[in-house]
């Protein structure tokens, strides 16, 4: 679309209510180069043709008295996906100005005053085509400029520096924006943030940083190309691609600069000395990028920037990346000066966050990594935003509930981010873990399949795959989707454990022993299989249970007894629950009384209440310390496992929320609203009209007007006409236009 501006092969509608202004306008728009110039005297009038014709640019009146005003034009084409990219220009009369920040909002792209003479008018469009060509035709750069001036112009400090900030996170490598954005830092009295803005200005070659630095600085404020890193990975097959990355980094401060032409060595070594950046080619060999990635993820290195270079990188690959939080790709073949500023702003991003991705994905790497303080910080941020959408409110107040481990109020709370236009992908996975953590298998499944559908390569959810079909019995279904994940990566420990789970599941549990035998982490597998019969016990399911439990017992090789220990104490207390104590006294007295071990305390316990019941023909009286081990994923650590909510108690944070309370709020009769079953919420989301991608439609999902500001704009939103569009636009007979709307 931006194409057909600078060839000025846009077709333009000239919209006005009498023949001569009409015709002056036109001839000033075809004096600027356009010759597909047609023209119509009113607003609703363009409602009409936009559903049998496409347009580029419409320069149309506000005409907030009739049935339909611009604003209602722009809102429908700004939620309507078969018209990607068309620009407005408003003409407005000067008691009609309140309406411009609303008009942003919808993707305008310019405004000009209405009352125009030939002159005037062919002067205000001379204008703005120059600022297009000054622009090189990014039009979204040429609204936000307008605006930019619009908001000074108001005294809108605060507002500016949130716009500025999201323009420049979909302009990363714009000068402009940067240097708008670095006086926008120093009005609103950040002048750390503006005193980067000029560095970065400065490291790019851009002489906008000179007035900015005599404006705001003092002289003996030295400026250094430091991004903050010290120890740094590259992996890229290509010699001169190392040696140049390396070359840049030195310049930026970097003191160690590993570099590796194949990704399994730059794994290894990065398993031995974590780096504090990571920089590698996607296609390289040994170990595929998607590997590279979530070996490192896994590992537990996620607060750790990965940068991918790439050409080769697909739209299924695209979205992993989001996955596994990696900062930023940077397109194959690249300048020096690209790289830098990437580098720039992904590591300014990871010490200081302030666009919303950034700082979603430091609260979800917090929460993670248990970091709750943290996490609540990041969301705060987040949530002060009055651009923030409340979709993903809603999903943050759900994920905060899932690391607090309250999982039936964190799946309400998913639904309804699905609901409220949540990021499918992200809502529908976690809305899949939820499931998987309630024991409800099938929908489990039913969720993980609709997100691999969509990112196919993320092996945490083939692997979640696997489990949830050999938890049903499915032992086909299990080993086919393992068979995926050792596709994408057979040398993964996360997959091995995986297909040894399964085979103690469905299969063979001398094969299931065989390959625990060959694991590292051992402690890792055993103990989601120990937690997985103590959750079967709790729902009642003691068959189950006990199955698992024996299982387990039998895929352990024989020198892991302590392990084999926790597993014996929990089978026991299972019996205990069973009523089958004289089970449970077997049971026990297999436990060496010698072996020295956490766990020992409590077996020593359990095993005199067992005989002492046995003394006097009576039930196992349990008290509240008399619950299952529930084992933690280190082999070093077999304590309990301590809850984000606990974790949150202790560092004085709020208590969690109880599970299943589903009835009510915490206020006393207060009904919780009804959430929409998963079925319902995937059609509903599948069905949601997407906007476009941020600069498309100008400054269209890249501002947002704030409530307070000229709210009687928002009242010409109301009684919005019918529009549809009919099928003359998809035939042969719409004379093409569609095509050169792509």
């Amino acid at each position: 679309m931006d194409e057909l501006f600078s060839s000025r092969k846009a077709k333009v509608l000239c919209v006005y209510k009498n023949v001569d202004g009409r015709s002056a306008l036109s001839e000033a728009v075809r004096g600027a180069g356009f010759e597909n110039v047609d023209g119509c005297d009113s607003v609703p009038e363009v409602l009409k043709r936009l559903e049998v014709e496409a347009f580029h640019w419409i320069i149309l009146p506000l005409s907030k008295s009739t049935p339909v005003n611009a604003i209602h034009i722009m809102d429908l084409i700004s939620r309507n996906s078969d018209y990607p990219g068309v620009k407005f220009s408003l003409l407005l009369e000067p008691d009609e100005v309140y309406v411009l920040p609303m008009a942003f909002e919808l993707g305008l792209l310019s405004w000009h005053p209405i009352t125009f003479n030939k002159a005037a008018i062919q002067k205000e469009i001379q204008a703005l085509c120059k600022r297009v060509d000054d622009f090189k035709s990014e039009l979204a750069l040429v609204a936000a400029d307008t605006l930019r001036e619009l908001m000074i112009r108001d005294a809108r400090v605060e507002d500016l520096q949130v716009f500025l900030r999201t323009l420049f996170a979909a302009y990363p490598k714009s000068h402009h924006v940067l240097a708008w954005l670095g006086e926008a830092e120093f009005a609103a009295g950040d002048r750390d943030a503006g005193r980067r803005a000029i560095s970065t200005l400065k490291i790019w070659g851009s002489d906008l940083w000179k007035p900015l630095a005599e404006k705001y600085l003092d002289a003996k404020q030295e400026l250094l190309p430091d991004i903050g890193v010290r120890n740094a990975v590259v992996v890229d097959p290509d010699d001169a691609v190392r040696k140049s990355v390396g070359d840049l980094l030195a310049k930026c401060g970097v003191t160690k600069v590993r570099d590796f032409a194949d990704g399994l060595a730059a794994y290894e070594d990065i398993s031995k000395d974590v780096p504090d950046l990571v920089i590698h080619e996607w296609k390289i060999p040994q170990l595929s990028g998607p590997s590279f990635i979530q070996r490192i993820r896994q590992d537990g290195h996620h607060q750790v920037p990965l940068l991918v270079f790439s050409s080769l990188v697909n739209k299924s690959d695209t979205i992993l990346l989001q996955e596994m939080s990696v900062a930023h790709l940077i397109e194959k073949p690249f300048r020096e000066d690209d790289v830098l500023q990437n580098l720039i702003w992904v590591m300014q991003q990871e010490r200081f966050p302030t666009q919303q991705r950034s700082l979603e994905r430091r609260m979800h790497q917090e929460l993670i990594m248990g970091n709750v303080k943290k996490a609540k910080a990041h969301r705060s941020k987040l949530e002060s935003d009055v651009s923030y959408a409340e979709g993903r409110r809603v999903y943050n107040e759900a994920l905060f509930l899932f690391y607090a481990g309250d999982f039936e109020n964190a799946r309400n709370g998913f639904l309804k981010a699905i609901q409220g236009g949540a990021e499918y992908l992200a809502a529908v996975n976690m809305l899949g873990k939820c499931f998987l953590k309630l024991r409800n298998f099938r929908d489990a499944i039913a969720c993980f399949e609709k997100a691999a559908a969509l990112s196919p390569k993320n092996l945490e959810r083939i692997c979640s795959l696997a489990e949830s079909h050999a938890e049903l019995g499915s032992a086909e279904a299990a080993e086919k989707a393992v068979q995926v994940a050792e596709s994408v990566d057979n040398g993964s420990n996360q997959v091995k454990r995986t297909a040894a789970k399964v085979e103690i599941q469905v299969g063979d549990v001398r094969k299931a022993a065989k390959m625990l035998a060959s694991l590292g982490s051992l402690p890792t597998l055993i103990a989601d299989m120990n937690n997985s019969a103590v959750a079967l016990i709790r729902t009642k399911d003691f068959s189950g249970g006990m199955t698992l439990y024996e299982k387990t017992i039998e895929a352990l090789p024989p020198k892991e007894t302590g392990l084999r220990i926790r597993v014996l104490y929990n089978m026991a207390l299972a019996c205990v629950r069973m009523n089958d104590v004289e089970k449970a006294d077997e049971i026990l007295k297999s436990i060496p009384e010698s072996f020295v071990s956490p766990v020992m305390g409590k077996v020593r316990k359990l095993q005199k209440k067992v005989t002492s019941a046995l003394f006097q023909s009576r039930d196992v009286v349990l008290d509240s310390v008399d619950g299952e081990t529930t084992m933690t994923n280190s082999e070093d650590d077999f304590g309990d496992e301590l809850s984000i909510a606990e974790t949150e108690q202790n560092q004085g944070g709020a208590k969690k929320t109880p599970a299943g309370g589903e009835g009510k709020n915490e206020r006393a009769g207060e009904q919780k609203p009804a959430v929409l079953t998963l079925d319902q919420a995937m059609k509903r989301m599948q069905s949601h009209v997407m906007s476009g991608k941020p600069g498309e439609r100008c400054c269209h999902s890249l501002f947002y007007c704030p409530e307070n500001l000229h709210p009687q704009a928002r009242e010409l939103l109301a009684n919005p006409p019918r529009f549809r569009k009919r099928e003359a636009i998809q035939r042969p007979e719409g004379m093409g236009v569609e095509r050169n709307m792509k």
